[in-house]
């Protein structure tokens, strides 16, 4: 028998709200039960300011799209490539045809059954031009046709009978299938359920463990999808919300949060009592400075040299990333086509500019570490640079009007092949990040294709990286030692590829004893 009991407890910074336990009669002579926290909280650096995947910008609004929806295929805990929606598939090479059998017991959180069509539907919204990402899908055949207004339809993407998918490819793609396991690749209902798109993300319709309760870009509320393919959520209802990386520690240290899964900080031991678990995520991220060219004044090497001169990474990761190394490179070392060793040919003169005024260096909300941004300030305040955090969607609107000039971002490489973050810096990509045609860089690229060795890529890899650091278009500042925390009362969860995502939204539980 399945009683419930609610308790008032004071919630961050909002005030009180209601927080339930469920909980199982005992038998007699049964250990002490667990009680089952009955939400989630979450809380997160950036606000949640989109629920459209195809326009998430930031890594949190992208780790929280699959609460309300599926993909075809996700990464597991191992980081390869498992079903999700499709049960199976496999590749014809006669034909260059993926073909996706989907699951046959899947609805939307509305009832309506899962077909081949509402996938087929989803890849065209995928491939529209103003969609994140749609340049990884550009080897399906028909592509360049649909993106040029001369076709309606993908020719590759077809349906062959209710539960199957078909794609053809114009050419091989060694990542085609991984790149599918994005976040942002979500199976959408077809006609996005008879609603206009804006209409429809703000009520979204998914096949995901969750449905949407509210949405504000301060507060996100999911509950249970009680048609979930995989079964009913371990937990009734997860909330996402926004709180500076202050707030949330302290939450975190009060027991009004359970983790801190979703921040970026080097674990001192501050937090440290026998309930917590602590992770090291390893130092497959770099933290590094860009140049966006379209500001004719970064075409001025001197003042990017002037950048480079004024820093003193040592002191910053002594003080603020204790564990994290200095950077040489883009690409962390130990990976495929690691450019760590890289000697810039700047030999460390101070010669400033001859720039009057000051350069905005953008930084995302996620990175406005007390520490880094105090040592930071002091060390640019010579200089023409300024420290401005912001949040990322605004920091993505300014980049997008062209009027951004330097960025801070914390780079995660996921797997061991870098193109899923070297392609901010390919012209191609509708993330590029640097602004202005580099033809150097842009050369390197049109090198890349399927037919290379992984040895020949990874040769390629490290030119990319190479040319980035030496003329000054990226500076990597440090690969920073990450670490995931979180109470142990928090269970079963899993991880694909980094803290952030996780690929089992509906396994995860709160027990207290």
């Amino acid at each position: 028998m399945k009683k419930i009991a609610a308790i008032l407890i004071l919630s961050g910074v909002i005030g009180f709200v209601f927080i339930s336990f469920s909980w199982h009669k005992p038998t007699i002579g049964a250990a002490a039960p667990k009680r089952v926290k009955d939400i989630w909280t979450i809380a997160t650096p950036s606000r949640i300011a989109t629920l459209d995947p195809q326009q998430a910008v930031s890594a949190y609004e992208k780790a929280v799209i699959t609460i309300l929806f599926s993909r075809l295929v996700n990464l597991d805990e191992n980081v390869q490539v498992a079903g999700e929606l499709a049960e199976t598939w496999d590749y014809d090479m006669v034909s260059s045809t993926y073909s996706f059998h989907l699951r046959r017991n899947v609805l939307f959180s509305n009832g309506k059954p899962l077909n081949a069509q509402d996938v087929v539907f989803s890849f065209h919204q995928w491939a529209d031009p103003k969609s994140l990402d749609s340049d990884l899908l550009k080897d399906i055949a028909g592509m360049e046709e649909y993106l040029s207004g001369k076709s309606k339809t993908i020719k590759g993407v077809s349906a062959s009978d209710e539960f199957t998918v078909n794609i053809q490819m114009a050419r091989w793609s060694d990542s085609f299938i991984q790149a599918l396991a994005l976040n942002r690749f979500v199976v959408l209902p077809l006609g996005y359920n008879g609603l206009d798109k804006v209409a429809f993300f703000k009520n979204p319709i998914g096949s995901g463990p969750y449905i949407l309760e509210s949405h504000s870009p301060d507060s996100v509320i999911y509950k249970f999808n009680s048609k979930y393919f995989r079964g009913q959520p371990a937990t009734d209802k997860i909330q996402v919300k926004y709180l500076q990386q202050a707030d949330a520690v302290e939450a975190f240290k009060e027991r009004k949060i359970y983790d801190l899964l979703m921040y970026d900080f080097a674990y001192t031991g501050d937090l440290n009592d026998n309930d917590l678990v602590v992770k090291n995520s390893g130092n497959f991220s770099t933290m590094a400075l860009y140049f966006v060219e379209t500001d004719p004044r970064m075409a001025d090497k001197s003042l990017r040299k002037e950048l480079l001169s004024s820093l003193n990474i040592e002191r910053i990761i002594k003080e603020c990333f204790p564990g994290s190394s200095p950077a040489s490179s883009l690409i962390p070392p130990g990976m495929m086509g690691s450019g760590a060793g890289i000697v810039s040919d700047f030999k460390g003169e101070n010669k400033q500019s001859e720039l009057r005024g000051k350069v905005k260096i953008l930084l995302p909300n996620d990175l406005n570490n007390q520490c880094f941004m105090k040592i930071l300030a002091e060390q640019l305040a010579p200089t023409h640079f300024v420290l401005e955090a912001v949040d990322w969607q605004e920091m993505y609107e300014i980049f997008k009007s062209g009027k951004m000039s330097v960025g801070i971002e914390n780079f995660v490489f996921k797997t061991e092949d870098p193109i899923s973050v070297l392609q901010y810096f390919r012209e191609t990509s509708n993330e590029y990040l640097l602004g202005k045609k580099i033809g150097s860089l842009a050369g390197l690229f049109s090198k890349l294709n399927d037919n290379l060795t992984a040895i020949d890529k990874a040769r390629v890899y490290r030119s990319i990286d190479s040319l980035l650091i030496n003329e000054y278009h990226v500076v990597p500042l440090l690969h920073a030692s990450r670490y995931t925390v979180f109470r142990k009362s928090l269970k079963n969860i899993k991880f694909a590829g980094s803290r952030v995502n996780m690929f089992n939204w509906h396994e995860i539980l709160i027990e207290e004893p």
